[in-house]
């Protein structure tokens, strides 16, 4: 039993030592990044490994979109996708379910099975994506609080991701999504 929970234990220590050292990675390439894509895609590089992901996608909402009914989702980053599907997913409409539903509820959606669901874009199904996570990407400044993007990750087996790596993913795109408004803060003071 103490066996046990020392074993238990030191995961939770190891866990924690890599969000750790993810953060600092992801905060690293934001300071040495002098455009926000450059950050993006390091990020995505940061966090492909550790979740055991073959897909990782970064969208933005479309700021110059001044209909927010009808907001786009904008390709910001990407690994994992296949090429030949990306003029497609350059642009998503706010109105399709994934992004939808993000936008609504505001919490991580998770897919167990992308293949069957009808409702995933066709550039995500071509990379043979199985499980699918997609977490908003909020800023929290204060109660003036907004959803930026979305994080998406995707594995090709059949391992759904589990609510202690939803949890971990959480905290990694709420940093995203403070590093992603202080860069847009910052080109509108330079602006």
């Amino acid at each position: 039993d103490i066996t046990e929970r020392k074993l238990v234990e030191d995961a939770r220590q190891r866990a924690r030592d890599e969000m750790f050292v993810l953060l600092n990675a992801i905060s690293n390439a934001a300071s040495h990044s002098f455009v926000l894509d450059d950050f993006l895609s390091e990020s995505i590089y940061q966090i492909i490994h550790p979740f055991q992901s073959q897909v990782s996608v970064i969208f933005l909402i479309d700021e110059e979109d001044d209909n927010h009914q009808y907001r786009q989702m904008r390709l910001a980053a990407h690994f994992g996708l296949v090429v030949d599907s990306l003029s497609e997913t350059d642009i998503f409409s706010a109105q399709t379910w994934v992004f939808s539903e993000l936008m609504r509820t505001r919490q991580p959606i998770i897919i167990e099975n992308a293949q069957i669901d009808t409702q995933i874009p066709s550039a995500i199904k071509d990379a043979e994506i199985i499980s699918l996570v997609v977490l908003p990407l909020i800023t929290q400044a204060g109660e003036n609080s907004r959803l930026l993007g979305a994080l998406l990750l995707g594995r090709k087996n059949n391992a759904a991701y589990s609510q202690d790596e939803v949890i971990r993913l959480m905290a990694i795109a709420e940093q995203i999504a403070n590093l992603v408004d202080s860069d847009r803060r910052r080109q509108l003071a330079i602006a």
